[in-house]
C-alpha cells in the first residue's frame, strides 16, 4: 500500500478519535456556560412607610459622591425574579460610597466617570440572616435624555465585571451558600428613572444639597472564562486540520 494509504487511514483514525472527544467536550464546557449564565435576578431600593434610597450629595460643579441609604432593617434592596428563586424576598445591601467625577454634559447624555472605594461591597442576607459578599465596583454613570425629555441614570451598562470575590457567611450547607457556591465573577447594574428634579449628574452635582430617589437594577453571573472559549477554539482548530489533511491525502493517494 503506498505511503500516502497509510498516511490517509491513520489521520482519518486520529479525525474520529477527536470527534469523540470533542463530542462530549462540546457538550460539557456548554453545559457549564449554560449553568453559569442561569443566576440572575432584580434589586430594587425598598418602599412603602420605611424606604430606602440612593443618595447623591454634590461634590463640585462636575462631580458628585453617591451612597445608599438603608430602611430601619438596614436593608437597602429587596430581590425579586431570580432564576433561583429561594433568593426572591431576600434583601440586601450595597455598602461604600461611589465618587463620579469629570461630569461632561452633552445635547442627549451625561457621562461621568466612577471611582469605588476598596471596601465596596454588595451583601446578601437570607431569612435565616446568612449572607454572600461580593466586592462592587463601578466605573461609569451616564444620564441619557430621551425625546419626550425623560431622563434616565445608569451605572455600568451593559454587560462588564463588576463582581468578585464572593463570599459566604452562615449555616453550612445552606440554600444561599448552594446558589453562589460556583460564581467567581458577576455584572450588576443600578439604574432608574428620576422621580423628580434635579434629573442629570450635572443638575445633581450643582444642586443645593443631597437628591434621594428610588432605584432598581439587575444583577446575573458572567459564567465563561476566557479559557474555556480557547480551548474550545484550540480543539476545533485541531480537528479542522486533521480532516484537512485527511482530504488531501486522499486526493494524493
Amino acid at each position: 500500500m503506498p505511503f500516502w494509504s497509510h498516511l490517509s487511514w491513520v489521520i482519518l483514525l486520529i479525525d474520529r478519535a477527536m470527534r469523540s472527544i470533542l463530542a462530549p467536550l462540546t457538550a460539557l464546557l456548554f453545559a457549564g456556560t449554560l449553568a453559569g449564565q442561569s443566576l440572575s435576578f432584580n434589586l430594587q431600593s425598598i418602599g412603602g412607610a420605611d424606604p430606602s434610597y440612593i443618595v447623591f450629595t454634590p461634590q463640585s460643579p462636575t462631580s458628585l459622591s453617591i451612597t445608599f441609604q438603608p430602611n430601619s432593617a438596614n436593608s437597602d434592596f429587596s430581590i425579586s425574579g431570580a432564576t433561583a428563586s429561594d433568593l426572591n424576598g431576600d434583601t440586601g445591601s450595597i455598602v461604600g460610597s461611589f465618587a463620579v467625577s469629570g461630569i461632561t454634559t452633552g445635547p442627549t447624555v451625561e457621562t461621568g466617570t466612577v471611582t469605588s472605594l476598596a471596601s465596596a461591597a454588595l451583601v446578601i442576607t437570607d431569612a435565616a440572616g446568612d449572607s454572600e459578599t461580593a466586592h462592587l465596583w463601578w466605573n461609569t454613570a451616564f444620564t441619557a435624555f430621551s425625546t419626550g425629555g425623560v431622563e434616565y441614570f445608569d451605572m455600568n451598562s451593559g454587560p462588564a465585571t463588576n463582581l468578585s470575590h464572593f463570599t459566604y457567611a452562615g449555616t453550612a450547607g445552606s440554600q444561599l451558600q448552594s446558589d453562589f457556591a460556583a460564581i467567581t465573577a458577576g455584572d450588576a447594574i443600578i439604574n432608574f428613572s428620576f422621580a423628580s428634579a434635579p434629573n442629570s449628574l450635572s443638575a445633581l452635582a450643582n444642586a443645593p444639597g443631597p437628591t434621594l430617589d428610588s432605584f432598581s437594577g439587575q444583577v446575573s453571573e458572567i459564567p465563561e472564562p476566557a479559557s474555556s472559549a480557547a480551548l474550545m477554539a484550540a480543539l476545533v482548530a485541531v480537528v479542522f486540520w486533521i480532516r484537512s489533511r485527511a482530504s488531501l491525502a486522499r486526493i494524493e493517494a
